[in-house]
């Protein structure tokens, strides 16, 4: 799923916040090759939908409300 594709299924899902994860973990090429600037371009997409992205280090915890 590409970024803009994550941003879409987040409006159909009606979410308020979204936590994108596994981005900058998995570039193994040539197995698999990241997209470039996935949250630069999924943070973009979202502010079309008015959904917030809350962006975390690995093993930072955070809270919603």
């Amino acid at each position: 799923m590409t970024p803009e594709e994550a941003a879409v299924a987040a409006h159909i899902l009606q979410a308020k916040f979204v936590v994108p994860i596994h981005y900058g973990s998995l570039h193994k090429p040539p197995m698999y090759v990241e997209t470039s600037n996935p949250i630069e371009r999924f943070g973009h997409q979202l502010t079309t939908f008015d959904i917030r992205m809350l962006l975390a280090e690995p093993g930072e915890w955070f809270e919603l409300s």
